[in-house]
């Protein structure tokens, strides 16, 4: 009224009735004026909006949190772990990530079923939270993996608190209908303080720790140390996992030929030598430059990966043979010239070989193909050999 302007809500507010119920509003005030502006009074309005800041509310729990678990989600927790390495390199704080996995979670599921192991993820939500404080962050990142992040929390204390959690799951008996189960977990740990890199290298660190402890025997807690060469091999190979899969949905792994050929020197040798290639796979990084194998085979090889990279090199060799025999036999039909036949060799991994699946795949990929190698050389276990031989004649295995 004083300084006769309108105002309107700059701030949640809550209108208290009488009987002390409560509802959300914003509101407006106006003042009024009579022709010769001079002032009659003011008008009030509010507006229940309790329902949409409850929806509101709602919507930003449930995009905050896991809805199996109550927990805080993989993206509210990262976040949250951005500003606790912010507060340790600018305020020089220091706190304590753990990284739980559980043990014997898969034996429940493959047992019981899914139902079985969402109550057990929401028993020991429940567990785990008894014995933090207010001020920490526990979280479901998926699966049957917790984060945990200890504020202002020294790292011999956090210690002593991943032992009495690895101790209390150990202990924890769960019951479904007439069955009762055993479980542990495994748990990385790593310290946050002003030195820390980016958010990328702590979660890695504290994977590659739980990691280790599950290789030590499951059951276990293991701490990161910075100069650890085992721990930070197994963090760089984690992180390529994801690098692996991007570059299978983007496409870039690329086909190299190499020669091979007889170290005789004796021309008679060479002119009975058929030719020989062997097919290699290169990655290629998102600047089109090549990765060298040795930097991602040994983690695709220790995460699963290499089934679909192989497939990925089946798939692409007979298509390009394809095209290549099309283009051949266009200039051959011209110049009535001969084609030469040529072994190629491909080599494939454990994994692969191991997999009844690929079988099925690479009779579906030959029979795509109009056109075939003379000789495909594969390194195939013995009760393979014949299934495949005699379905393709053309195919020959060693």
């Amino acid at each position: 009224l004083r300084d006769r302007v309108t105002l309107g809500s700059s701030a949640p507010l809550v209108l208290r009735s009488r009987d002390g119920s409560e509802r959300a509003i914003d509101y407006s005030i106006s003042v009024l004026f009579d022709r010769d502006r001079e002032l009659l009074g003011s008008v009030f309005i509010f507006r229940d909006v309790s329902q949409s800041r409850h929806l509101t509310q709602q919507l930003t729990y449930e995009a905050q949190h896991d809805a199996l678990t109550g927990l805080t989600n993989r993206r509210e927790f990262k976040r949250c772990l951005e500003a606790a390495i912010a507060s340790a390199r600018n305020d020089r704080y220091h706190h304590v990530l753990f990284y739980i996995d559980l043990d014997q979670f898969k034996i429940v599921n493959d047992t019981c079923g899914h139902g079985a192991g969402d109550e057990l993820l929401r028993q020991l939500a429940k567990l785990l939270r008894e014995h933090i404080r207010l001020t920490d962050v526990l979280a479901r990142l998926g699966g049957d993996e917790f984060g945990l992040l200890l504020h202002n929390c020294p790292l011999s204390r956090a210690q002593q608190l991943a032992h009495t959690l690895r101790e209390r799951i150990a202990a924890y008996q769960f019951q479904w209908r007439d069955m009762v189960f055993s479980v542990a977990a495994s748990i990385g740990i790593v310290g946050i303080d002003e030195s820390t890199e980016e958010l990328a290298y702590v979660l890695g660190a504290a994977d590659a720790a739980c990691y280790a402890a599950k290789g030590k025997g499951r059951n276990r807690i293991q701490l990161y140390q910075a100069g650890d060469r085992d721990l930070e091999r197994q963090r760089r190979e984690r992180q390529w996992v994801a690098r692996i899969e991007k570059a299978l949905a983007e496409n870039r792994f690329r086909l190299f030929a190499q020669a091979i050929a007889p170290i005789s020197s004796c021309r008679e040798d060479e002119a009975q030598h058929q030719p020989h290639t062997e097919i290699l796979v290169r990655m290629l990084d998102k600047e089109g430059a090549i990765v060298p194998p040795m930097d991602f085979i040994p983690a695709a090889e220790r995460y699963g990966q290499m089934p679909s990279i192989d497939r990925w090199v089946i798939r692409t060799f007979l298509r390009q043979y394809q095209e290549s025999c099309q283009v051949r036999d266009a200039s051959e039909t011209q110049t009535g010239g001969q084609g030469c036949d040529r072994m190629f060799a491909i080599n494939l991994s454990g994994a692969t070989l191991s997999d009844d699946r690929f079988w099925p795949f690479l009779e579906e990929q030959l029979a795509l193909q109009t056109c075939h190698p003379s000789v495909c050389v594969l390194k195939l276990p013995k009760p393979q050999q014949s299934r495949i031989c005699k379905r393709r004649s053309h195919l020959s295995a060693s």
